[in-house]
Order: structure tokens, then C-alpha cells, then sequence
């Protein structure tokens, strides 16, 4: 049995090989390989898409958050900078240094505030949303005492600044943000920004520079 199989084999290759020899047949061969060639590159093209759209999906429609609850610190070098308040579609109710304003998200951009703190309110839903669809998934697990899922997203700090519309003389390309995540009952509770790799090429002295977020009554 194995002796016809290896005679088989040889016929055909005595076949492909004499077709070879012919510049038509040979022509419509590399045509074949370039045609099986593409297609297995879409396919792995395709493959990856998915696995990189599945990270981020819109089972949460956290762009959609315009009306919150939320708590702020944002820690620069082990300095902290602390802000609660409401967020009511375009204007915010928040305590800052000990004082109460109420003011427009352009009202906040214009003010005279730390420049920390004004950037901090950039940081809306759906710039965060943004980041995480363009994110990868680097891992993900659940709190078993209160059934949080925490996920982790690594963001290049080239699309990050294409996402800002923010250019930088020199950057390490390998550098990446990091965005960690809670999500309970399918909504988006907590999100952590690492932008200590981004920070760093602005101030020598921005060693660190995480902002944290804590959403609550969300849209009541």
C-alpha cells in the first residue's frame, strides 16, 4: 500500500514537474501561489482585527456617561491632587481647594486652575473610550468578594497622541499608557490612567503621573 502511494507521489511530480517546464503553466502556478499567498494574509489580518476589536466592546456604553457622581486624584511624583463632584452633561459641580465652583467644561478650559487640573476634566467618557477601542486587552480578572472585573489595556503612546491631535519632538515608541478598568453590573466604575510615559517627555521631573477616576450615580 505504502509502495502505490510513493509511485502515486512520483507520477505526480513527474507531472508538476513537466508542467512546470512550461512558461504558461508555470505562469498560471506563481499566479496560484501570489492568489493563496493573499489570502492567507487576510485571513491573518482579519484574524488579528478580531481579536483586537473583541478587547474593547460596546457591551458598555461608557461614551454615553454625561451625567455622574465623581471622586479624582490624580498623583504626580506622590503629590495629590483631590476633586469630587457632578457632572451634568456640560457643566460640573465640583470642590477644589477647599471651594465650590460650577462651571462649563469651556468655562474650565479658559479658567486660571493648576494646569493639572484643567487637563484632568479632558479626560471625559468618551476620550477614555476612545483610548480603550484603540487599546489591546493585557489581562483581565474578577474581585470574587464584590464580582468586579478589573482589565488592564496597554494603549501605544503614538495613537494615544494621535487621539490627543498632540505631537511630541522624541518619544520612545515602545512606551505605552496603561488604562486599568472596573466594571460592575456591566458598567464602567473606575478607570485608572498611567500616562507616566507620556508625562515624561513633557517635564523631566514627571517620574509619575497617574490619574484616577471614580464614576457613581450614573445618568440619575
Amino acid at each position: 500500500m505504502a509502495e502505490n502511494e510513493e509511485s502515486k507521489l512520483k507520477v505526480y511530480f513527474r507531472k508538476f514537474k513537466k508542467l512546470w517546464g512550461d512558461k504558461r503553466y508555470k505562469s498560471i502556478f506563481i499566479l496560484l501561489l501570489y492568489f493563496l499567498f493573499f489570502i492567507i494574509l487576510f485571513a491573518f489580518l482579519n484574524l488579528n482585527k478580531n481579536v483586537i476589536d473583541t478587547n474593547y466592546k460596546k457591551t458598555i456604553n461608557f461614551e454615553s456617561y454625561d451625567i455622574y457622581d465623581f471622586s479624582v486624584n490624580i498623583s504626580i511624583n506622590g503629590y495629590i491632587y483631590d476633586i469630587q463632584g457632578k457632572r451634568y452633561k456640560n457643566k460640573y459641580d465640583f470642590i477644589y481647594g477647599e471651594q465650590q465652583f460650577n462651571l462649563s467644561f469651556e468655562d474650565i478650559l479658559k479658567s486660571d486652575f493648576d494646569s493639572n487640573i484643567i487637563n484632568l476634566f479632558r479626560y471625559t467618557p468618551d476620550l477614555i473610550n476612545n483610548m480603550l477601542e484603540n487599546s489591546i486587552l493585557v489581562s483581565e480578572k474578577k474581585i470574587i468578594a464584590d464580582n468586579t472585573i478589573v482589565k488592564e489595556y496597554s494603549l501605544d503612546i503614538e495613537k494615544y497622541l494621535q487621539i490627543l491631535d498632540y505631537s511630541l519632538l522624541s518619544y520612545n515608541l515602545n512606551d505605552k499608557i496603561v488604562i486599568t478598568v472596573n466594571e460592575l453590573d456591566k458598567e464602567i466604575t473606575k478607570v485608572e490612567l498611567n500616562l507616566s510615559n507620556f508625562y515624561k517627555n513633557l517635564e523631566e521631573n514627571y517620574q509619575e503621573y497617574k490619574i484616577t477616576i471614580n464614576y457613581s450615580n450614573l445618568n440619575n
